[in-house]
């Protein structure tokens, strides 16, 4: 989002920038926060997790490099709906909410992308929701790395098997064992805390 823009718009959004460093395991926000930062991630992976009273989790969605977290807040609302967490540490650009609404209205490249990345985030979050109902764990394994791939620009991904079982909704131990069905298949190669695609 921020690296397509004109640059008289990034030289508005640019002092107000701060380039910050999540660690794997950093939460963001917790359902309920209120929201007061855009968070553009670079380097890094921010998951969407929705927790159920029961305790178990499902990952909505995951953002990288092509887009941003905090939607809610840009929109008005400010409240978050899922944990927002870091499974796959990095950088990402931290901007103020506040301070980009005041400029939106000499930012409207800006603006036109966040509008078209909310409509990219939902059609990402609905076939989520069709994948987890419809496909075996080791399909939706395979799209979460494909994704988290695409996402960090990278084929080697710095996951643990835990983090991967929060994300997939699935115990580590079964994880585990879908992990070793894929690196037997040849389609990953497996190394304490990082997968190679």
């Amino acid at each position: 989002i921020l690296a397509g823009l004109p640059r008289a718009e990034w030289r508005i959004i640019e002092p107000y920038a701060q380039t910050v460093q999540l660690n794997a395991g950093t939460l963001i926000g917790h359902p309920g926060d209120r929201e007061t930062e855009l968070y553009f991630p670079s380097s890094c992976i921010i998951s969407l997790v929705l927790a159920m009273a029961n305790s178990d989790t499902a990952c909505v969605a995951i953002v990288g490099r092509e887009g941003v977290v905090g939607v809610s807040a840009w929109f008005g609302d400010g409240s978050a709906s899922c944990e927002l967490g870091c499974p796959m540490g990095g950088r990402a650009i931290r901007v103020s909410v506040e301070r980009i609404a005041a400029l939106a209205p000499q930012l409207p490249c800006f603006t036109f992308r966040m509008q078209r990345y909310v409509l990219a985030l939902q059609q990402h979050t609905a076939r989520n929701v069709a994948c987890n109902a419809l496909h075996s764990v080791e399909q939706r394994l395979s799209c979460l790395l494909l994704l988290a791939s695409a996402r960090l620009n990278s084929e080697s991904l710095p996951v643990t098997h835990e983090v991967l079982a929060r994300l997939v909704s699935v115990g580590r131990p079964f994880l585990t064992h879908v992990c070793n069905s894929l690196e037997k298949a040849g389609v990953v190669h497996l190394t304490r805390g990082c997968v190679e695609i």
